[in-house]
């Protein structure tokens, strides 16, 4: 299983076409994640 996340660092509302709106994608393997979070407790 994979977990994604997605961030967009500003507020364009609704308008998800915005071309200055820059959208992050982050994409991990599940096993990855959970070794992360123990890591971060």
């Amino acid at each position: 299983m994979q977990l994604v996340y997605l961030d967009e660092s500003g507020n364009s509302g609704n308008n998800l076409q915005e071309t200055q709106q820059p959208i992050f994608v982050t994409i991990i393997n599940r096993a990855k994640a959970n070794e992360l979070d123990t890591s971060l407790l």
